[in-house]
């Protein structure tokens, strides 16, 4: 009975049925308790997984603070030459400013500046000065009004450039996109491109993919490690996924714009593929995407690689080749012989061999030396 879920009328031994007098009642009361016994069953089972998922998640919380808690006491390097050297360089517009120049555990300068009528330095010839005079190539970050005036913020300029373009086509027109995807440069100089596919097509599948996106964007401006924030929040979304069901690929690129280094977070999803020269490189992993599993710790698959001036990198979503096969795409990638990443992207939708069957996204990343 256990086996097959349920009570037949053989199950019972035939004196048992032969002097029962409503045989045919009990049968049915007892498969009802048999049906409420597997349900306790499964109940149980779900709340053992469900606490072992919170418990899971205070001790990502708690790695989580104590990584923030050692970053805290972190004083960055303070260069009193460096800083008169600017000032000197201020000087040479006729300005007056104090300067404070303080490099980072990394030996990238960090430059802020208070005084008045501080504009000029934004322009080429101000940003050209105070990299000739710190021998290093400066960008402004920030301006801020202070009491005293204005506050600038220079940072060491990356040597790497990145030119991030997107197209995206929904599965039906008028439906919202399930595709979510960001990029944006943090001020230590890495990239993050991050691309989300919800489950589905449409609205819900929008929802859940800028929900995670958003979250994910969170943690990272925070701070917080890349594989330590797709963990948590596979975790969290998997316990929100026991009420609403449904899932979400993960696609998550980090890049240091100052050697090169790059890695690939994956979560699920379509390969990504990195050009290099005329090679192509296929990045796959096999993490189930976010929200999918309560019953142990998932950790994204991690593709590691170095990238230089001249190299394309491509993410999409499923819908792009909707599971019949990928040459076309990669032999589409090999043989671009432009510069552009936005038309390299609207090529590859605009494509035949391109999917119809849900909503389909690329992001393509272009790498060259700043100029």
């Amino acid at each position: 009975m256990l086996d097959r879920g349920n009570a037949l009328m053989e199950d019972f031994p035939g004196p048992f049925r032969s002097r029962c007098m409503r045989m045919e009642e009990f049968l049915r009361v007892s498969n009802e308790e048999l049906y409420r016994y597997f349900n306790r069953q499964q109940y149980r089972a779900r709340l053992k997984n469900n606490r072992l998922a919170v418990c899971r998640q205070y001790a990502q919380l708690a790695a989580l603070l104590s990584a923030a808690a050692s970053q805290v006491g972190e004083e960055p390097e303070r260069d009193p030459s460096g800083s008169a050297a600017a000032e000197r360089a201020v000087a040479q517009l006729g300005l007056e400013a104090r300067c404070d120049l303080r490099l980072d555990r990394r030996g990238r300068r960090t430059l802020e500046l208070w005084g008045k009528r501080l504009a000029p330095l934004c322009s080429d010839q101000g940003g050209q000065l105070l990299s000739q005079a710190l021998g290093v190539r400066m960008e402004p970050a920030d301006v801020y009004r202070v009491r005293q005036g204005q506050r600038l913020v220079f940072r060491q300029c990356p040597p790497l450039a990145a030119t991030v373009a997107a197209a995206a086509k929904e599965k039906e027109t008028g439906q919202p996109n399930g595709d979510n995807g960001l990029w944006f440069r943090d001020e230590d100089g890495v990239l993050w491109v991050v691309l989300c596919d919800g489950m589905g097509s449409g609205a819900g599948a929008a929802k859940e993919s800028k929900l995670l996106m958003t979250l994910l964007k969170d943690f990272l401006h925070a701070g917080v490690e890349p594989a330590a924030a797709l963990t948590t929040l596979t975790g969290a979304l998997s316990l929100r996924g026991e009420v609403n069901g449904g899932f979400t690929t993960v696609d998550l690129l980090q890049v240091d714009l100052f050697n090169g280094s790059a890695a690939l977070y994956k979560l699920g999803g379509a390969p990504a593929y990195l050009r290099k020269g005329g090679s192509l490189i296929r990045l796959t992993g096999s993490a189930l995407p976010a929200g999918l599993e309560t019953d142990r710790e998932s950790a994204p698959d991690v593709s590691r690689f170095r990238l230089a001036a001249g190299d394309f990198l491509l993410l999409v979503t499923d819908g792009v080749t909707d599971g019949e096969g990928d040459d076309w795409l990669r032999s589409m990638i090999v043989q671009y012989q432009g510069e552009s990443p936005r038309e390299l992207a609207q090529a590859i939708l605009a494509s035949p061999g391109a999917g119809r069957e849900d909503d389909r996204t690329v992001v393509a990343v272009r790498f060259s030396n700043r100029t």
